[in-house]
């Protein structure tokens, strides 16, 4: 038998890039709650639309993406999805396509 170790390494879409390292928490900012009857997508929505008002994150600052947002809050993907397009209807973020927001 040989002596195999094994790492385990996330597929590179889950590893943030260094401009994230040193990003605005949104875990510890957007607090889900599961039973609720707000929707999960209008929580987090809610949660950025209230960090933008208290002036904790400025214009042009840059949310991190779909699959970063989702695994560090543990939803679904399309759940920020979701949220995403909700903040661009309302106005409150641009959406750049393979840019980010």
């Amino acid at each position: 038998m040989r002596n195999e170790r094994w790492i385990f390494r996330p597929p590179s879409y889950l590893i943030p890039h260094t401009s994230y390292l040193n990003m605005f928490p949104w875990k510890s900012v957007i607090q889900i709650q599961s039973p609720c009857s707000t929707p999960v997508y209008l929580q987090i929505a809610n949660a950025v639309i209230r960090e933008v008002k208290q002036g904790r994150v400025q214009p042009g600052a840059r949310l991190p993406g779909t699959r970063i947002m989702s695994g560090m809050l543990e939803v679904h993907r399309k759940t920020v999805v979701a949220a995403y397009e909700e903040l661009e209807a309302q106005g409150w973020i641009e959406v750049c396509p393979s840019k980010g927001a």
